[in-house]
C-alpha cells in the first residue's frame, strides 16, 4: 500500500513538472520569439502530449495536456495569417491518440451528448450553404469544434470516482498556477512597471491583468470558477483542504485584479 501510493505520488509530481515545464517554455518563446515560434510551438505541443500519455497513460495524459494547452491561450504564433493557439494543437493531438478506441468512446456517449453532436454538425451544415462568408463560417466552427472536443473527451474518458478526482486536483493545480502568474503581473506592473503580459483599457487606459489569457474577462471568469469551486469543495467536505483553500483565495484575489465585470456577471 505504501509503495503503490508512493508511486502514484512520483507520477502525479512528474505529471507536474512536464505541465510547468511545458508552461515556461511556450512563456519564453513567446516573449522572445514573439509569434514567429510557430514550429517550435507545434514541436512544445506534441511533447507535451507524449509525455503527459507516457507518465500517466494515454486517456488521463490526453486530458490533462488539453486543460493545460487550454490554460495558456495567450501565447499563440502565426501561421498561414491565422493565430495558433496551444488548444488548436492539442486537441487534434488528443483526437488522434484517442482515434483508435473511438468504438468504445461513442458507446460511452449518453442522450445530451448525442444531442450536442447533432446540434454541431446541423450547425455546420446551417453554416456553409447559408453563411456569406463560407470559409470564415467553417473556421468559426472548426474553432467551435475544439471547444466542443474537450466536453466530450471529458465525458468519454472520465468514468471513475478516481478520474475524477484527478481531473479536479489538475484543474486546480492549474488554475492556482494562472492565479499566481496573473497576481505576480499585476504586482510587478504596480510596484515595478514590469509587464509581463497587461491588457490596456482603450477608454480609461487603466491596465487590466489576463494572467496566461488572451483576454482579461476570461482571465477573471476562469479565476471565478477556480474561487467557487474551491469553497464548494470546502462547504462539502473535501479531505485536501489545504488545496481548496488556496483555489478559493488565489482565485478571489485574482478576480479582484483583472477589473472585469463579467465574472461577476456569470
Amino acid at each position: 500500500m505504501v509503495a503503490n501510493r508512493r508511486r502514484i505520488g512520483s507520477t502525479h509530481t512528474s505529471a507536474v513538472a512536464i505541465a510547468l515545464g511545458y508552461a515556461a517554455a511556450v512563456w519564453a518563446a513567446d516573449r522572445w520569439l514573439g509569434g514567429s515560434f510557430k514550429l517550435l510551438l507545434v514541436a512544445l505541443t506534441v511533447a507535451l502530449v507524449a509525455a503527459l500519455w507516457r507518465t500517466l497513460g494515454r486517456e488521463r495524459g490526453v486530458v490533462l495536456a488539453l486543460l493545460v494547452a487550454t490554460a495558456l491561450n495567450r501565447y499563440t504564433a502565426e501561421l498561414g495569417g491565422a493565430s495558433l493557439k496551444p488548444e488548436h494543437l492539442a486537441a487534434p493531438l488528443a483526437a488522434l491518440a484517442l482515434l483508435p478506441d473511438w468504438r468504445q468512446l461513442l458507446a460511452r456517449f449518453r442522450l445530451p451528448d448525442g444531442l450536442l453532436l447533432a446540434w454541431l454538425g446541423w450547425s455546420s451544415v446551417g453554416g456553409l450553404l447559408n453563411a456569406d462568408d463560407r470559409a470564415n463560417s467553417a473556421k468559426l466552427w472548426v474553432m467551435l469544434l475544439i471547444v466542443a472536443f474537450g466536453y466530450f473527451a471529458i465525458v468519454t474518458t472520465t468514468r471513475t470516482v478516481g478520474r475524477l478526482l484527478l481531473l479536479t486536483r489538475a484543474w486546480l493545480l492549474i488554475g492556482i498556477g494562472v492565479g499566481c502568474y496573473g497576481l505576480l503581473s499585476h504586482l510587478l506592473f504596480q510596484g515595478l512597471d514590469v509587464n509581463l503580459g497587461l491588457q490596456i483599457k482603450p477608454v480609461t487606459g487603466d491596465p487590466s491583468i489576463a494572467g496566461t489569457f488572451y483576454e482579461a474577462n476570461f482571465f477573471g471568469s476562469a479565476m471565478m470558477m477556480l474561487c467557487l469551486t474551491g469553497f464548494t469543495l470546502l462547504l462539502f467536505g473535501t479531505r485536501q483542504r489545504w488545496l481548496a483553500w488556496s483555489a478559493a483565495l488565489v482565485g478571489l484575489l485574482a478576480v479582484q485584479v483583472s477589473f472585469t465585470r463579467t465574472a461577476w456577471i456569470g
